[in-house]
């Protein structure tokens, strides 16, 4: 057999060697899989969760995922919501994720926001706001890049309107 290839062969072997021990030793897990609520804009906020097994200063990609069903009304300037037909209703998937550094521990820890379901091509007259009225989240998931996964226990809802227009159902359920 020529030198080259078995220097080729040595290469290869060595280089299989090392990603199964890196593989090995590097088992993400989640070890809290957190918690969900609804900030202020309506966006989906998991929380609370921990990564463990990564390894130190191992870069990962958690995401969030839910179900998101959003109410998006026409309010008037006079912050009325003139006709009960002037509303939509967008359910469907959402997602989020973020960025994480672990540290010497090999662990990480944090919080990952989704935006609501978009209004798509809703719209509203003249003199009149679009305006997200509430939302709620269920199937709540968490993912990471290197595939471990937790479902998140749980589900989030809010109302983002106040006074009079709160009180109707049609706009917060």
């Amino acid at each position: 057999m020529a030198p080259n290839r078995v220097m080729v062969i040595v290469a290869l072997m060595f280089a299989a060697l090392l990603t199964s021990n890196l593989a090995w030793a590097q088992n993400s897990h989640f070890v809290q899989s957190g918690t969900v609520s609804v900030d202020a804009a309506g966006n989906l906020v998991c929380s609370g969760w921990k990564i463990a097994g990564l390894g130190s200063n191992q870069e990962d990609i958690v995401t969030c995922n839910a179900q998101g069903s959003a109410i998006y009304a026409c309010i008037n300037n006079g912050g009325k919501h003139p006709s009960a037909t002037n509303k939509e209703t967008v359910n469907g998937p959402v997602s989020g994720s973020g960025t994480f550094t672990s540290g010497k521990n090999g662990t990480i820890s944090g919080a990952v926001t989704a935006e609501p379901p978009s209004a798509g091509a809703f719209s509203c007259p003249k003199g009149q706001t679009l305006t997200l009225t509430s939302v709620s989240y269920s199937s709540v998931s968490l993912v990471d890049s290197a595939g471990a996964t937790a479902d998140v226990a749980g589900s989030a809802s809010a109302c983002l309107i106040s006074g009079t227009l709160a009180q109707d159902p049609t706009l917060c359920p």
